[in-house]
């Protein structure tokens, strides 16, 4: 028993140890968070963006979520921009001060978006989404 254990403990070690020294990059790994975390922050847009368009049919319009849903969407971006200095290292590498600066903008913006979805009333959202799309675009360079 104590030979199993002793080999199973062994072969533990040596996986680990390959697996930290292995030759894939840090910075590999960092850039596929970065961009997952961009699509995440981009997918939440989308699906306001398409609220706010609409759809000719009333079964696919019912799909798209109420102002409520669009609400939420604000603040999960929100809360996504409050980690974006420390999710994007290597745009904080660049300008650490810029980049905080564009995620505040982001998290206004959204917040924004919030409270035009508590109005219930498409055309103030539609006015606060104004200009989100290019602030998320930034946020990302």
């Amino acid at each position: 028993m104590r030979k199993i254990l002793k080999s199973i403990l062994v072969g533990l070690v040596v996986a680990g140890a390959s697996i930290t020294l292995s030759p894939i990059d840090a910075d590999a790994r960092s850039s596929k968070v970065e961009k997952a975390f961009l699509k995440e922050m981009a997918g939440h847009s989308k699906k306001i963006k398409a609220y706010l368009k609409g759809h000719p049919s009333l079964k696919r319009e019912k799909r798209l979520g109420t102002h409520e849903t669009v609400e939420f969407l604000a603040i999960a971006i929100q809360d996504l921009a409050k980690r974006a200095p420390k999710m994007l290292k290597s745009a904080a590498k660049k300008n650490k001060k810029n980049l905080v600066r564009r995620s505040r903008a982001v998290q206004r913006h959204a917040r924004d978006i919030q409270l035009a979805s508590l109005t219930g009333s498409k055309e103030k959202i539609m006015a606060a989404y104004e200009g989100f799309e290019a602030k998320l675009k930034a946020l990302g360079k």
